[in-house]
């Protein structure tokens, strides 16, 4: 090598020293555990290259070549002058490439003929090993920024075929969990698919082919918790077991993380096969003891494992120093020991989760005594390592919990106290929803040792992370997925209010709990799939959506006709259609009804989940308080009750305009409502006497405690819980009077809650500001008979026609047989004041938002009222078809029926019915209740006479024929009207009218 070369080198030592040390007091400088981290990188690695620059400053370059002939010396010269030795085997790129842009004199035309010409001084970067002069040209070329592009995100160790595939596999992770968008999810799974099975995969590091093959097995796994089918969770165990235990003679922190995602597969084969025990246990006990056992081998396996990765990352990391915290500085960048040693913590807090897993399944108290041990341990290395790890404090304390309920001993007990202390000291607001699990766990372990004042105290922490995670969640599958997990926790918390003797705030807790999704969506802006479509042209999927939708239509068609049924027009039921299902027996058909239905379920979710509008919740109310609940009261007019079933049992909030009072239900119990919801399913199924006895039963349980304060107001609206919802309060019979409830002297109407009312009336009051009173009503009545048959509803027709008597003077619009399509009345709808649509209607308790109305060429179905259906003008809407209040009921008492859907489309109430009702006895309730209603009276007043009247003819006496319909929502204001001296159509006296005015109806009933 020329003397002047020698001397260049020499100027890089001394820059590069000088640098180096620059860097060092830096580092220093910014934060204590910035110089901790850098101190240990001195000792782990950087003291003999100092040394060596010492010597080459001292000694010359000459001499230092001279060493080892040159070969040590020349390479971490290298080495220094880019900063890049370790941070080149830790794959932190990024530094790499902040180095350099920081040190122009390596980027120089001198610097890159200076490596081409000094033979054994090229340093090789990565795993795959790229010469630093390549590295150099290709930024001379490319600009640092594309150079860097690939290296940044991939390294080196990824082959550039495989690349393309990776990249859109890593893009469409991040979009699901950014996002919780179920397309991206899809999208990605096939990408993984495309990058696992590429020939180029195998040619990867070993490291890069099991990170990849877990980030494929997790996005598996994903789709396997939102959808629920056991093939996803398959894939995702197989993808996990790709690499064979023999694998695993490799470097420590590989073989450690390796066997860990093998006892992640394990587990996941446990809960596989935990999930078809479950399914088996009733009708094939056998079969289920199968698969008990098979899961009791996978979670023994999965501990296996877990211990054995804690094992390889503990001998992996034997005699190194320990490493200090860098949560800002990316220490895990600078070494794969430091990072393995925390993860240690991990593996032995999988074992310990995995092994009281086994306790719940074996009931082995030795299982137990083994997770406490492991998930202590794990603790105890967090905190050696200065850890913020919340999670294993409150997993430990979970343990000790169990353990202390199952022996008893005080130690466990102080100790689990300390650990769910130390769990919520590490929250905080960037992942609220562990806040929210923490308090949770907490509260209700002191609430099982009745200390209810500092479960009260830890639960209303809990209260304010759900509030907060509330606010964040972005669609209406996690706000029901939150709903879900935080109804325990309302439960235990009212019930610790009540034991403090403080009903306010029970009754705010009760009503943070009720159907909070529901009224986010009452709140929301309407949106409809053509403003969607009009926002977002770009749309995709949603031809597919529309072809199964159509499709179980078809279906379900096919069936009717098949129960014998004619035919419908050929113009409404395309004989393509019709014969693509003609070969099917009825059998066949209903299944590919139900294949058709959950395809149709998962779908509308990728659908929502990428086009957030259609079912977004855009923003999130706040619970209803006991002021804001009396203030409704007073404007609505009426005494309202919110019921609610607590930790202890059922109870009522009875709120008027003065004051809100708790009232316990000591006879309401599950038994009695199952009992109830028998009786309603087959109402043959009780003699008069039994059945009274049962209704009494139902009135003394849920109304007699409420009896004075019903009494004391002219209107009550009541908000029932649970499988309240399904019941008729109407019929509840006075065991004293023999009297039903809605023979008493007051009326009552139905919303899901209270805090669903308070959104429908501030909906209401804002669209009446400025509005002026109505002198003519618009009113659409529908009817669809259905094709001949034996359910063909002979006075369908007739009904609808019949609301224009009621009505003279408005603007009146049919929709009839064959013009009651699903589109007209959507297209229709939203100028109407009165809207009657007398058709069938069908309750699907497996896909609730599958349920709807039979109409002319289609299903109107829950999904396609909300997402297509708009009402602008606050309508009075009623639904003379059968089941149509009936609503799937979900944790969080969420509910999901033609009843919600109408109402978030903008109705200001609903009649709806609870069961199936018969045809004649509704024609003569409808008949009464728009006389009533077209004179001012408000809907719930109007109910109560229908039903009334209903029941005054002898062969209508039993409550099936009069007592299914409800009002539901704003019932309490009659419509806005004009005087109407006589009214024309069937049922109106020509000569007088028979009705009463609203002044004349309140006078009568004081």
């Amino acid at each position: 090598m020329e003397q002047h070369e020698f001397l260049l080198l020499n100027d890089y030592a001394d820059k590069a020293l000088s640098a180096y040390q620059s860097h060092i007091e830096a580092n220093l400088d910014k934060m204590p555990s910035t110089g901790a981290t850098t101190r240990w990188m001195i000792q782990c690695e950087f003291i003999e290259m100092r040394h060596l620059l010492k010597r080459c400053r001292v000694n010359g370059i000459a001499a230092a070549f001279a060493e080892k002939d040159g070969k040590l010396a020349g390479d971490w010269i290298l080495e220094f002058i880019s900063f890049i030795s370790f941070a080149s085997r830790a794959g932190n790129w990024v530094d790499i490439k902040n180095a350099l842009e920081s040190n122009s004199d390596l980027l120089s035309r001198q610097a890159r003929q200076f490596l081409s010409e000094a033979e054994g001084l090229q340093a090789k970067l990565g795993e795959n090993e790229i010469s630093l002069l390549q590295l150099l040209d290709e930024i001379h070329s490319r600009g640092i920024d594309a150079a860097f592009a690939d290296l940044v995100e991939f390294g080196t160790d990824v082959p550039r075929v495989l690349r393309p595939e990776l990249r859109g596999a890593v893009d469409a992770t991040k979009s699901y969990h950014d996002t919780g968008d179920r397309i991206s999810l899809n999208e990605a799974i096939v990408a993984w698919e495309s990058v696992v099975r590429h020939p180029a995969f195998g040619t990867s590091s070993f490291h890069t082919q099991y990170t990849y093959l877990a980030e494929a097995a997790d996005a598996y796994e994903h789709k396997y918790r939102e959808c629920g089918e056991l093939d996803d969770l398959e894939r995702s165990i197989k993808l996990l077991q790709q690499f064979g235990e023999t694998e695993f003679l490799r470097a420590g922190h590989e073989s450690a993380e390796a066997l860990h995602y093998l006892g992640v597969s394990y587990e996941r084969n446990y809960r596989k096969h935990l999930s078809e025990a479950e399914k088996w246990r009733v009708e094939n006990a056998p079969e289920s003891a199968k698969h008990y056992e098979r899961a009791h081998i996978a979670l023994k396996q999965a501990i296996h494992n877990y211990e054995k990765a804690y094992d390889a990352a503990n001998e992996a990391t034997e005699g190194v120093l320990p490493a200090p915290v860098d949560t800002e500085g990316g220490s895990d960048a600078f070494s794969k020991l430091m990072w393995l040693r925390r993860q240690k913590s991990r593996y032995l807090n999988a074992a310990g989760l995995a092994y009281e897993e086994g306790y719940r399944l074996t009931r082995d108290a030795d299982d137990l005594h083994r997770a406490v041990e492991k998930c202590r341990s794990a603790a105890e290395i967090s905190e050696q390592e200065e850890l913020n790890t919340p999670f294993l404090y409150d997993d430990l304390a979970g343990a000790l919990a169990t353990r202390y309920q199952l022996i008893g001993h005080q130690a466990d007990l102080q100790d689990a106290v300390t650990a769910f202390e130390r769990s919520l000291e590490g929250c905080d607001d960037v992942n609220p929803l562990f806040g929210l699990e923490s308090a949770t766990h907490y509260g209700l372990f002191l609430h099982d040792l009745e200390d209810y004042k500092k479960a009260r105290s830890v639960l209303q922490v809990a209260h304010s992370w759900a509030e907060k995670t509330r606010s964040e969640r972005a669609s209406q599958k996690d706000s029901m997925k939150l709903a879900a997990y935080t109804a325990t926790l309302y439960r235990t918390l009212v019930s610790c209010c009540l034991e403090d003797g403080d009903e306010r705030s029970a009754f705010l807790y009760a009503s943070a709990s009720k159907g909070r999704t529901f009224v986010d969506r009452l709140a929301r802006a309407q949106v409809t799939v053509e403003g969607v479509l009009r926002d977002h042209p770009e749309i995709e999927h949603l031809d597919r959506y529309v072809q199964v939708r159509n499709a179980i239509c078809h279906l379900r068609r096919t069936l009717y006709q098949r129960k014998g049924e004619e035919r419908e027009d050929e113009a409404h039921s395309p004989a393509s259609e019709e014969q693509a299902y003609s070969h099917l027996s009825p059998g066949e058909v209903i299944g590919e009804i139900k294949r058709r239905l959950f395809e149709e379920r998962l779908l509308w979710e990728d659908l929502s989940s990428r086009y957030r509008s259609l079912a977004a919740i855009e923003n999130s109310e706040p619970p209803l308080n006991a002021t804001d609940a009396r203030i409704l009261a007073g404007e609505l007019e009426a005494t309202l009750v919110e019921f609610y079933e607590h930790r202890e049992g059922w109870c009522a909030f009875v709120v008027t305009s003065e004051r809100i009072e708790y009232r316990p239900l000591p006879d309401l119990n599950d038994d009695l409502l199952r009992r109830l919801g028998r009786w309603i399913a087959n109402f043959d199924s009780l003699g008069r006497r039994e059945m009274e006895k049962l209704l009494t039963e139902w009135h003394t349980a849920a109304l007699r405690p409420l009896l004075n304060d019903l009494r004391s107001a002219r209107v009550a609206i009541l908000a029932p819980f649970g499988a309240m919802h399904a019941v008729p309060f109407g019929a509840a019979m006075d065991r004293e009077t023999k009297r039903f409830l809605i023979d008493d002297d007051y009326e009552f109407g139905f919303t899901s809650s209270l805090a669903a009312l308070r959104s429908i009336w501030q909906r209401h009051r804002k669209s009446a500001v400025g509005a002026c009173r109505k002198d003519e009503h618009r009113v659409l009545a529908v009817a669809y008979p259905g094709t001949p048959g034996p359910e063909f509803l002979t006075n369908a027709v007739h009904e609808a026609k019949d609301v224009r008597g009621y009505f003279p003077g408005s603007t009146w619009t049919l929709l009839s047989e064959a013009d009651a399509t699903p589109e007209a009345v959507i297209a229709k709808v939203a100028e109407q004041d009165v809207i009657h649509l007398s058709c069938h209607g069908f309750f699907d308790s497996a896909f609730p938002a599958q349920s709807g109305l039979a109409l002319s060429s289609g299903w109107l179905t829950v999904r396609r009222v909300l997402t297509e259906l708009r009402i602008d003008r606050e309508a009075l809407v009623t639904l003379s078809a059968c089941e149509t209040a009936r609503s799937g009921l979900a944790a969080g008492d969420e509910l999901a029926g033609m009843t919600q859907a109408i109402l978030t489309a903008g109705a200001r109430c609903v009649v709806s019915s609870l069961w199936r009702a018969n045809e004649q006895a509704t024609g003569e309730l409808f008949a009464t209740f728009y006389k009533y209603v077209a004179n001012g009276v408000s809907p719930i007043q109007a109910m109560r006479e229908a039903a009334i009247a209903v029941r005054s003819h002898e062969e209508w006496k039993h409550p099936r024929y009069w007592c299914p319909f409800i009002v539901v929502g704003l019932g309490t204001f009659a419509l806005p009207h004009k005087e109407i001296g006589k009214a024309e159509g069937k049922g109106w006296d020509h000569e007088r009218s028979d009705v009463e005015t609203e002044g004349e109806y309140r006078r009568r009933d004081g």
